[in-house]
């Protein structure tokens, strides 16, 4: 039961992450005019077409995507395969953000702590507190994004760097 609960709990950091930083950061479009990562994300994730993205819909997709990460499937992301998938990102940010998903420091992240993330980051963006992440959830204003104009980078949360 408590393994049960903090895979729930873990999944939303990196779906809320993506979820919710590129939903306010993108604002349904990305760079000139192209879709933005926001609506990749819930078009992949959103198993009921609803355009809104319930708990378990994170949970399902986070876990996919950290199966993804883990390149050796040792069940732990270490900071050369976070590296890999984050390779756009800056080194700096990169450590960062590798360092506010790894919570207990041992230099690799556990599919818990992957998906324990994902749910604060849900639980923080899920404004209206029905369970779900949507459009009415967003912050209205455009100054609602990461400093960079982009996103935050998954796994960790939108904290002055």
């Amino acid at each position: 039961m408590i393994i049960k609960h903090k895979l729930l709990a873990s999944t939303a950091l990196i779906g809320a992450l993506l979820l919710a930083g590129t939903a306010s950061a993108q604002q349904n479009q990305g760079h000139h005019g192209r879709p933005g990562q926001h609506n990749r994300y819930v078009a992949k994730a959103d198993a009921n077409k609803d355009q809104a993205l319930s708990r378990e819909e994170v949970v399902v997709a986070e876990t996919k995507r950290f199966d993804r990460l883990d390149a050796n499937h040792d069940g732990k992301i270490d900071k050369d395969e976070f590296a890999k998938a984050h390779r756009k990102t800056k080194e700096q940010r990169r450590e960062t953000a590798f360092n506010r998903v790894d919570a207990d420091r041992d230099g690799v992240v556990s599919k818990d702590e992957w998906l324990a993330g994902a749910t604060k980051r849900f639980s923080a963006h899920d404004r209206s507190a029905d369970g779900k992440v949507s459009k009415e959830d967003r912050p209205r204003h455009k100054g609602a994004h990461h400093r960079s104009g982009r996103a935050a980078p998954a796994g960790g949360d939108r904290k002055a760097e």
